[in-house]
């Protein structure tokens, strides 16, 4: 599945670009699957350049959310403007925006110690019981800043069965803003709402409390995010579109079927 969208210009800045490359009238399109982005041009939708928004952050200081979008490349370590002022791709720039500001930061890596004669003879003298020599080394280590890496073996007052591990941590509540929209003109107000959702609730889930405590069937149900519509299987938190606190999520209420 792909979006795509027009803007008025972009530019795009970096050491493999020693002049600003600029697109005017250019057509963005996303490839949700592998998060492909593709800047073509017109008449014959050419491919001028394109990145993958996994290796990209977004730069919210530099931004104007809706008209100017900026992102950076960290794999040619390119930064690129986005400028929508016709709102030509309204709805891809807010996927993509989207999907930079609620990934999850890979993990720096640990770099691994180098190997030292002091480092050995720290872990020797801790193996052997041998307190005051240990202390002695340690000094040693601390001065020179070397970095040590120990595995602990850690075990219970009763023998040598690992302790119980610690409860998962609790998931911290996602506050929304809930917006209803009925094909019955009565039943359409512009209030929003503040509904408070677990992560990892389903779509299904909504649906059925709603049609308990509603009596609204859930088949007549339509749950949208930025006009794009989630099946029932969606995970608030853990599926895209991700939400952000005072998302606003939209029920539509749809005619009922006549049997």
């Amino acid at each position: 599945m792909s979006l795509t969208g027009r803007v008025s210009q972009i530019k795009i800045t970096g050491p493999q670009n020693p002049d600003i490359l600029q697109y005017s009238n250019a057509k963005l399109q996303l490839i949700k699957n592998d998060s492909k982005l593709i800047i073509m041009l017109p008449p014959d939708n050419e491919i001028a350049y394109e990145c993958y928004l996994n290796d990209c952050s977004y730069l919210e200081e530099s931004s104007a959310p809706g008209t100017v979008e900026c992102i950076h490349d960290r794999s040619k370590q390119d930064k690129w403007i986005i400028i929508d002022k016709q709102k030509g791709a309204v709805e891809l720039l807010n996927y993509m925006r989207d999907y930079l500001q609620n990934r999850l930061p890979e993990p720096e890596a640990v770099p691994e110690p180098e190997s030292d004669e002091n480092v050995k003879q720290f872990i020797r003298a801790l193996n052997d019981n041998k307190p005051d020599i240990a202390s002695q080394i340690a000094r040693l280590l601390a001065q020179n800043k070397t970095s040590i890496r120990l595995g602990l073996d850690i075990i219970n007052e009763s023998g040598n069965a690992p302790p119980a591990p610690p409860p998962e941590p609790v998931e911290k509540p996602l506050k929304l803003k809930l917006s209803i929209e009925s094909y019955l003109i009565n039943l359409c107000t512009d209030e929003q709402f503040e509904v408070t959702i677990l992560p990892r609730t389903t779509i299904n889930d909504l649906k059925q409390i709603v049609q308990t405590n509603v009596d609204i069937p859930s088949n007549n149900q339509f749950w949208y995010i930025n006009r794009e519509h989630l099946p029932d299987n969606y995970e608030f938190g853990v599926t895209m579109p991700r939400v952000n606190e005072n998302t606003v999520l939209v029920l539509y209420i749809s005619k009922p079927q006549n049997t």
